[in-house]
């Protein structure tokens, strides 16, 4: 049913304010000029943009329902990022019960059939948390490499993913002093 839910708002015409005004219209603007900049008149276009190419390239493939299905998959994604950093400590259904518990909070259920970006966001920030959890456990580099390259990826989404990027900064320095002892 959630399913089937978010498909049917991600197939229907996209009604957020955001969306409308800056999500779907910048990109649109950039693609009739053939360029990517700055858009007078538009201070969301001084934003990071890292969804709205997402969104730019679903408007090439089959316009605006395609850039709304790519907000949609990070949703359920994120449902699998949940899944398999649960199965570390939680049954399998009971793992799967924590994604379905995300994906049916009315803040995300409702944004993934549109093309906001917060659940891109949201996805982005959890993959970085999960690497970074692994990197504490396993000890292996490449491990809080990705953490790193998705804590990067989340600050091109929006900007108060900084907030995410000094927690996964106090992770490391713990985790470096700990190592010191």
């Amino acid at each position: 049913a959630l399913f089937l839910s978010t498909l049917i708002g991600s197939l229907g015409p996209d009604l957020g304010n955001d969306s409308l005004c800056y999500h779907l219209e910048d990109p649109k603007v950039f693609l009739r000029g053939h360029k990517i900049g700055y858009l007078p008149y538009s201070e969301n276009s001084l934003f990071p943009y890292f969804m709205e190419m997402l969104f730019t390239t679903g408007l090439i493939l089959k316009g605006p329902i395609a850039a709304k299905l790519f907000h949609s998959l990070t949703g359920f994604l994120t449902l699998l990022v949940i899944f398999s950093w649960g199965r570390k400590f939680l049954s399998p259904f009971y793992a799967f019960l924590a994604g379905a518990i995300f994906l049916v909070t009315p803040g995300i259920h409702n944004q993934m059939g549109t093309a906001y970006i917060d659940v891109g966001l949201t996805f982005m920030t959890a993959l970085s948390y999960y690497a970074l959890y692994l990197w504490t456990e396993k000890g292996s580099w490449k491990w809080l490499f990705l953490s790193g390259l998705f804590s990067g990826f989340a600050l091109s989404v929006k900007y108060q993913a900084l907030f995410s990027c000094l927690v996964t900064l106090l992770v490391i320095s713990v985790e470096a002093l700990k190592d010191k002892e």
